[in-house]
């Protein structure tokens, strides 16, 4: 264990499941290299079929790469938690490669954890376009199912807060809790929501407190996620794979489990929160292919 401000800290593993995204997962290294907090071990698992892992063993070899099937989010998450768990780690970060670390956000994760037994501690992730505005700090359930982050600026958020559930975007997990509740759900949840479900079983079946924390930091590609490739490069069946597409937030299979698992009147709330946000959604894909044709009409 390492000694920080007279606190003992426990080893950590920091696991990312990365697919075939090179060029953001050594910018992520490389935030993890300046972090004031070093009593941890990079566990990158890799599903791609690039040459991920050659590099890393070149640049960083003292990353532990894992080499896994066509896996998503959480079957790669939790390949990354088997060897933290089978390797006798006490906790778990688990973040994506399209970030990057402020150098306190581990120290400040751990140092929170020391300090708030049985917690999962999130961090706050801001935009990289706008290193002010924040995306995410702390996730919650509105009445109809919804499910927003808190966001705003970053002077809107100064003191820890306890959220309904967590993002698998830089938290940190005592391993004890994967061995009380189980690890992510890779069956119904392959890519989105694994997190969310994780957290509130952590917090109703194993007795967990969550919590996010302003004094860790991280910043997120928001070009890199689902909805940015698609606005990016629009096309009409996007409108199609925003409801089967198991990469999509909106995957309507896995959110219908969701709600059924977690929400009240989850079928009338389910109805309400597509009636409500796919026609949106919808709009915008349509609104961005008719642009992009625009464009290239007319250059």
């Amino acid at each position: 264990m390492k000694k920080i401000n007279n606190i003992q800290h426990p080893r950590v593993a920091v696991v990312t499941p990365v697919f075939n995204d090179l060029d953001h997962t050594l910018v992520f290294l490389a935030s993890l290299k300046k972090q004031v907090f070093q009593d941890f071990t990079t566990i990158v698992v890799d599903m791609g079929t690039d040459n991920t892992r050659a590099v890393i063993e070149k640049v960083y070899p003292e990353a532990i790469v894992l080499k896994e099937g066509d896996f998503f989010w959480s079957g790669g998450t939790n390949a990354g938690v088997k060897y933290a768990i089978e390797h006798n780690y006490e906790y778990v970060y688990t973040v994506n490669n399209d970030v990057k670390l402020d150098k306190n956000c581990l120290q400040s994760v751990v140092e929170f954890a020391d300090t708030h037994p049985r917690s999962l501690v999130g961090s706050m992730i801001c935009y990289e376009s706008d290193l002010d505005r924040v995306w995410y700090f702390g996730g919650y359930i509105s009445l109809i199912g919804n499910m927003p982050h808190a966001e705003g600026s970053l002077k809107d958020f100064t003191t820890p807060a306890q959220p309904e559930w967590l993002t698998g975007m830089g938290a940190l997990i005592p391993v004890q809790a994967y061995k009380d509740v189980g690890l992510y759900d890779a069956k119904h949840f392959p890519h989105y929501l694994a997190d969310a479900d994780f957290s509130l079983r952590a917090k109703n079946d194993g007795g967990y407190n969550l919590w996010v924390t302003p004094d860790a930091r991280l910043v997120f590609d928001e070009a890199s996620s689902w909805f940015g490739n698609c606005r990016r490069r629009p096309k009409l069946g996007y409108m199609y794979e925003l409801l089967f597409d198991v990469k999509s937030p909106m995957n309507l299979k896995s959110r219908y489990v969701f709600y059924k698992k977690h929400l009240k009147l989850f079928r009338l709330k389910f109805v309400i929160y597509n009636i409500r946000y796919i026609p949106r959604v919808f709009l915008s894909f349509i609104s961005s292919y008719l642009v992009s044709i625009f464009k290239h009409r007319f250059k």
